[in-house]
């Protein structure tokens, strides 16, 4: 299980730490690709594979921008032996990130946010709507 917010720094070469607990739980490679939030998703192989399968299953010509979206965009990455990664610049410049970024832990997988996009997301979440989205969804 990916959880928790840690702040990181995306160097000169464009490579950022992964925090260790994530990197325990993704292995050696990850796939990123662009989220339909203004950040980048990063998937350890195994929910990536899923995650991927569920995606190609959809049906009809409604699911072929997403599809297209999500693949197009999408890289593999491999985890350095100091735990950095190499964040693509199209996926950078798709995020907007330049140096200070949040990376954010959602279950399976983590998303990598500008640290300043990250606040301002935050500060736009309704508690009303969350409160709401909770009971619906029966947590």
């Amino acid at each position: 299980m990916v959880v928790g917010e840690h702040a990181h720094v995306v160097d000169t070469k464009n490579r950022m730490f992964l925090p260790s607990k994530f990197r325990e739980a993704f292995g050696e490679v990850v796939y990123m690709t662009k989220s339909v939030d203004s950040c980048i998703s990063v998937y350890p192989a195994a929910a990536w594979e899923e995650l991927s399968e569920k995606i190609n299953s959809l049906p009809g010509t409604y699911s072929r921008e997403y599809r297209r979206h999500f693949f197009s965009s999408a890289s593999e990455a491999h985890i350095d032996s100091a735990g950095r990664i190499l964040l693509p610049q199209n996926l950078r410049e798709y995020a907007a990130i330049e140096k200070n970024v949040m990376v954010v832990g959602v279950g399976k997988f983590a998303e990598i946010w500008d640290s300043e996009k990250y606040a301002t997301h935050n500060e736009a979440v309704n508690q009303s709507d969350m409160e709401k989205m909770a009971i619906e969804l029966g947590v």
